[in-house]
């Protein structure tokens, strides 16, 4: 792996059990029970990217296209994605273990563009996934700014948007049945 991508996703690690360490200690949450789900996301999305039964509908591998613009490509296809196990969790998934193996997702996607496709991922092209796809899967949870000012304020949001009712296309492009 390029080692820029494992360091983040060494460091998006630790930084989520410091994250749930302090949801612990602030609301009582289980961080172990966090990191457990955590780690199951990551397993989950990587299992759907990467089984030969879904893998050949990723928009990067079925359309050489989209390979010219990697940041849009990979950050739509992890939003879907979420937004995929966050739908089958029937909307259950904790937002920030949701968000948080979004993150690390991306690390294993941009490594697989990179090794698969030859196509170099730096800072750059890692920090605006990032980005993109923060913005577009708070989007899709209903998380606005107030809400982010909000828990930055008080260490928790008391009510979240409603999330959308949007379609997942990006990750993946199953024929619709008729």
């Amino acid at each position: 792996m390029n080692p820029l991508l494992e360091k983040s996703k060494t460091s998006l690690m630790a930084s989520a059990q410091k994250l749930f360490e302090t949801r612990e200690e602030q609301q009582g949450d289980d961080a172990a029970e966090l990191m457990g789900a955590l780690e199951d996301a990551v397993l989950a999305g990587n299992k759907i990217m990467f089984d030969p039964k879904t893998h050949a509908h990723l928009e990067i591998v079925k359309n050489p296209a989209s390979r010219k613009d990697p940041v849009s490509t990979v950050s739509k296809g992890i939003t879907g994605l979420c937004w995929i196990m966050y739908m089958q969790s029937k909307q259950e998934i904790d937002p920030q273990v949701l968000i948080m193996a979004g993150f690390i997702l991306i690390n294993d996607a941009l490594d697989f563009v990179e090794r698969g496709y030859g196509i170099k991922v730096d800072e750059q092209v890692l920090a605006e996934t990032t980005k993109r796809f923060s913005e577009q899967i708070m989007e899709k949870l209903g998380i606005t700014e107030e809400h982010l000012r909000e828990y930055q304020a008080n260490g928790k949001v008391t009510d979240f948007g409603q999330p959308q009712q949007q379609n997942t296309d990006g990750i993946l492009s199953q024929p619709r049945s008729a």
